[in-house]
């Protein structure tokens, strides 16, 4: 079996297993994305949080402190899916592209029947892979998390 089918097989495998058995394995950048989309396959609320880097979840947790307090907060949708609600479908992770403790990771899959393209940046720390930002490609809006959560227009 090829790594690419090997890796679809997995992809497959952690979106049928419930988020509470889905083990949270981040020792490869596409492995880290894997368990962050199977965490979105459970009945509980995804915690995206836990799979940010330390600066991402900074950027994260000051926006959502805005929003708490009665302010507007810069994110007003989950990036991970890019939208509010989801139906994930399709999902394909492509293989990291690994420069040191940087890598980047393209992802494919179907929110509902909308398809979406999502470009990862992961950061190394320690032995885990994190996510250090988002950017979406598709359509007319595209967009980057850390500049929404950092109060930049796109």
């Amino acid at each position: 079996m090829t790594t690419r089918k090997l890796r679809g097989a997995l992809a497959a495998a952690l979106l049928l297993l419930p988020g509470a058995v889905a083990a949270q394995e981040t020792s490869t950048p596409d492995k880290a994305i894997l368990s962050l989309y199977a965490s979105y396959q459970g009945d509980e609320e995804p915690d995206e949080r836990k799979y940010f880097s330390t600066q991402l979840r900074d950027l994260y947790d000051k926006d959502q402190a805005k929003a708490e307090n009665g302010e507007d907060g810069n994110l007003d949708f989950d990036p991970v899916i890019g939208g509010q609600d989801y139906e994930i479908k399709d999902l394909k992770v492509e293989e990291p592209k690994i420069n040191g403790d940087i890598a980047m990771v393209d992802v494919h899959f179907r929110n509902f029947d909308t398809p979406n393209h999502l470009k990862y940046t992961m950061r190394k720390e320690g032995q885990t892979w994190k996510v250090d930002d988002i950017e979406s490609v598709d359509g007319d809006n595209p967009w980057t998390l850390s500049r929404i959560l950092a109060g930049a227009s796109n």
